[in-house]
């Protein structure tokens, strides 16, 4: 009963001081007759549906009591907190969605604060601020190093999946970053979803539940890594919840790292190419076609072709080549990419990036301009200087496949190689690179269709790479 007044009682001087601050702020901005401005909130529908698609088929709703149980089991909540997270499961069943995600939020940074203390033996700075630093901040919690350049050990204590989870809703201009809009007033808290609510509760568990980093090493031991996972944490009790979460956290990649970007692009523009190598050229179509040309179509392709196999260390001397090829693709697109501690501003990351995208819009505009001529075509309203353009565009088709190839394989060498490997050099070659991809998607647009110009790029990279 002491202990529930002195909660209440704490909860009711915070709540009055921010009114009394609130009030202050006012009559301060009406003294010197400052305009508000009203701004948009933010909305980041493409982002929310990616994340919650990764954890699509984790419920909450039904699993409340467990989550409590976690929360009640683990050595970072302590007594004085627990209330807290209890009191968010319950606005989360009651659909308040945006409260639960205020009251957590402050909670999941607070347990990371003291876990990054406490692990890089400074337990006195969860606190207190200095004369030479402000408090600790998510920036500082997650980076790779201290402020004095040692090894940041949370790296040792957390998972790294569950890092680059934080990473993602906390860190990354294009994630989430909930306590940003939050806090700034840029997100409509009654419209925050259930998914991202549930986002929230993932980390909260994460964070609570003593996962250390070895459960991600491989398993070498005969039990099965739930057992391994309850004998390491002695204090917790097998929970159902947490084992159909635990494969989410352990296999999840960042979705909104540069790097992240740049994959999904090229696997984007990788699949596309499928439909370019499947095309028929109608028979009074390729009549317009000279010999020359075919032989042009036929050696690049050919030249194309080996270059990529290159990139990805596939020998070039089957009639299966390009076969391989795809496959060898599919599996690197398929392998998961840490992007862990890989600067996420880095020069090379937006590089990366900018030159996926490009090649993506590429190969959607040559799709499209091909879709659309075709729709011509057979209602019988192309001119002939359009037949002959469209022949051009039939024509080094196949060119566009093999040079778009070459760039996926280019870019998921990149996209996959350590940061360790980065030199000046990469970074001049990769905007060579860019520019060409940038041409590519300016050739390609559909008021332009300089089908020659765009295949001419191709002698460009061969050079290049």
């Amino acid at each position: 009963m002491v202990l529930s007044l002195q909660q209440t009682f704490q909860q009711c001087k915070y709540f009055f001081a921010t009114l009394i601050t609130i009030g202050e702020i006012s009559t301060c901005l009406t003294e010197n007759q400052v305009q508000s401005v009203t701004l948009p909130f933010i909305k980041k529908v493409d982002t929310e549906l990616l994340i919650c698609d990764y954890f699509k088929g984790v419920q909450i709703k039904e699993h409340c009591d467990e989550i409590v149980q976690i929360f009640q089991s683990s050595n970072y909540v302590s007594p004085a907190m627990l209330p807290y997270f209890v009191e968010a499961l319950k606005l989360f069943q009651n659909s308040r969605y945006g409260y639960c995600v205020i009251t957590l939020l402050p909670q999941i940074e607070h347990i990371l604060r003291c876990r990054y203390a406490h692990c890089n033996g400074f337990p006195e700075r969860v606190k207190t601020a200095q004369s030479t630093e402000f408090y600790i901040i998510m920036d500082d919690v997650l980076n790779e190093n201290l402020k004095n350049g040692d090894e940041n050990k949370i790296q040792h204590v957390i998972s790294h999946p569950v890092l680059e989870l934080f990473i993602d809703v906390f860190n990354l201009p294009a994630g989430l970053r909930l306590r940003d809009h939050i806090s700034h007033g840029e997100m409509n808290v009654d419209e925050i979803s259930e998914e991202i609510a549930s986002v929230v509760v993932y980390c909260a568990v994460a964070v609570a539940h003593n996962v250390e980093l070895h459960l991600t090493e491989k398993n070498t031991c005969e039990e099965p890594l739930n057992e391994r996972m309850w004998r390491c944490c002695p204090k917790l009790i097998p929970n159902s919840f947490f084992e159909i979460l635990l494969p989410f956290l352990m296999n999840y990649e960042s979705l909104f790292h540069p790097l992240s970007f740049a994959k999904r692009h090229t696997f984007y523009c990788f699949d596309k190419l499928q439909k370019l190598d499947t095309l028929k050229v109608p028979s009074h179509i390729s009549a317009l076609l000279s010999s020359s040309e075919l032989q042009q179509q036929r050696t690049l392709c050919k030249t194309l072709i080996t270059a990529s196999c290159l990139q990805v260390d596939i020998a070039a001397d089957t009639d299966q080549t390009k076969l391989k090829l795809k496959e060898k693709l599919k599996q690197i697109g398929k392998e998961k990419l840490s992007t862990l501690f890989r600067s996420e501003d880095s020069e090379l990351s937006v590089l990366l990036e900018q030159a996926a995208y490009k090649c993506k819009v590429s190969v959607d505009h040559i799709l499209d301009a091909i879709a659309h001529r075709q729709d011509l075509l057979e209602q019988r309203l192309l001119r002939s200087r359009q037949r002959e353009n469209f022949a051009k565009l039939l024509l080094w088709c196949p060119v566009f496949s093999c040079g778009l190839c070459l760039l996926c394989c280019f870019l998921f060498s990149n996209i996959y190689s350590t940061k360790n490997s980065i030199v000046n050099s990469t970074i001049k070659r990769m905007k060579q690179v860019l520019k060409i991809c940038e041409n590519l998607a300016s050739l390609t647009e559909s008021d332009k269709n300089k089908w020659d110009d765009a295949k001419d790029l191709f002698y460009n990279l061969l050079e290049l790479l």
